[in-house]
């Protein structure tokens, strides 16, 4: 992953580590108590994988470019597990990246919706928060420019770090997915070759219990 995706990855998990913690009054517990909760999120999402072949650069990878996922889960709490519902859309474009040049194609947007079903385990007490291991199955919707709308299958695991502030929670998600990416193989230039959709995510979210 470039050092552009790897820095904000950093600065939010120490952010959160070092000095939300100070700030968390004992009066989440409540929050923590009810079973249904709503969270909104965003997250940095970077991309490896998705085609390879050569140019006169050399090897070239063309993939999604990096953006910012927002996202929408409902989620039950049972005891130390969890299951959530989520939904979230991405914005990126299309990106061809060597090892001397980076071009992205901005003529029309390159959009993800992904519905995904996520279950949680509480791995550890930290303080007054907890953190937590999340894993599930996902549905991407993939379409350029609002057209040719293609959905598959991906995976996704997460570990987060929920901190309780009062009425919400404060959520620091680092996350890993996969899937067969947005391409198809007929669409690729002969010399290329379809791979798998690797994708880093870090990301913030305020969840409410209802």
């Amino acid at each position: 992953m470039r050092k552009s995706t790897l820095r904000p990855i950093a600065a939010s998990l120490l952010c959160t580590v070092l000095f939300v913690p100070a700030a968390v009054p004992a009066a989440g517990a409540q929050a923590r108590a009810k079973a249904w909760s709503l969270a909104v999120s965003g997250s940095l999402t970077g991309f490896r994988g998705a085609a390879s072949g050569s140019s006169n650069s050399g090897s070239l990878a063309v993939r999604p470019s990096q953006g910012i996922a927002l996202g929408l889960a409902a989620t039950r709490r049972l005891g130390l597990w969890g299951v959530s519902l989520g939904l979230s859309y991405l914005p990126t474009h299309v990106e061809a990246v060597s090892a001397a040049v980076a071009v992205q194609d901005r003529t029309e947007d390159l959009e993800r919706v992904r519905l995904a079903i996520t279950a949680a385990r509480q791995l550890l007490r930290i303080g007054a928060g907890r953190l937590e291991l999340r894993a599930g199955p996902a549905l991407d919707s993939w379409s350029a420019g609002g057209k040719d709308r293609r959905t598959i299958g991906s995976g996704e695991a997460a570990f987060a770090l929920l901190l309780p502030a009062g009425p919400i929670i404060l959520e620091n998600v680092l996350g890993v997915s996969w899937s067969p990416g947005p391409f198809r193989t007929n669409e690729l230039p002969a010399d290329y070759e379809r791979k798998g959709l690797r994708a880093v995510s870090a990301g913030i979210g305020i969840r409410l219990g209802l």
